[in-house]
């Protein structure tokens, strides 16, 4: 599981060099040296946060987020992704949680006609389609962080193998880039762990739900490149829940 983390980052440190990997050297490349850069820092003692979580926490955390993933494609079930903010996101979107949004229901409806179009099943990811994400600890036992580089993209991770054995060309490197999503997430149980989203910035709940409606628009719209496998599809809508989480509200009007 590190080793396919460390192969998405490295991808992603690849594709933000301007040069293609053609007519150098792979050892002497300067690229490859952030890519040996990050590996590093993965494994640096000194960085707590970057030091894997245990996997019963990381088993909770999975099976948390494939339960908001389910919610966020299911319609009138804008209430229950708040339900998994943090307190302090939960308080301040309020009642608008529990609005009807007729565009964003309309949207999913579209979203899972379509899927059960192409794969002959109705949507319901599984934590095992997302059991490859990477959840770190913490600055304590009560905050992890999950991180997400080329999620769902067997193209990128075999442009990041390439890129790792040195036969990368300009046009792996293309299908390496991605933008690296982070979540925050917080303990607010007791007895029992109960993990809680912390979204990047004071979002109302009309903004959280044009953010997600925006992203999955796009993702809907895009359905002819959706892939032929199904798991891999999970892993991709996964991701486009994951982003309307991390992105701020700055970002995403851009």
């Amino acid at each position: 599981m590190r080793k396919n983390f460390s192969l998405y980052l490295m991808a992603t440190t690849l594709a933000a060099g301007s040069a293609a990997l053609t007519g150098s050297s792979w050892a002497d490349n300067p690229i490859k040296a952030g890519a040996d850069q990050v590996q590093k820092n993965l494994t640096n003692e000194q960085n707590p946060q970057m030091q894997p979580a245990d996997d019963t926490t990381a088993k909770e955390v999975h099976k948390m987020l494939s339960r908001v993933i389910n919610d966020a494609y299911t319609r009138g079930s804008f209430d229950n992704v708040v339900g998994y903010l943090s307190k302090e996101d939960r308080d301040r979107i309020g009642k608008a949680a529990s609005q009807k949004y007729d565009d964003l229901d309309g949207r999913i409806n579209e979203f899972r006609k379509d899927f059960h179009a192409k794969y002959s099943q109705d949507f319901d990811i599984k934590w095992e389609h997302i059991k490859d994400i990477q959840v770190f600890q913490g600055s304590d036992k009560n905050h992890v962080t999950v991180s997400l580089g080329t999620l769902g993209s067997n193209s990128m991770k075999g442009a990041a193998e390439k890129a790792v054995n040195g036969t990368a060309t300009g046009g792996d490197v293309a299908d390496a880039m991605g933008r690296t999503l982070t979540l925050n997430l917080t303990n607010e149980g007791t007895l029992l762990n109960a993990w809680r989203i912390k979204l990047p910035e004071a979002l109302t709940g009309a903004q959280l739900k044009d953010a997600w409606l925006r992203k999955l628009t796009l993702f809907d719209e895009s359905k002819a490149k959706w892939p032929a496998d199904v798991n891999e599809a999970y892993r991709q809508s996964a991701r486009q829940v994951f982003d309307a989480l991390s992105t701020s509200q700055m970002a995403s009007e851009k």
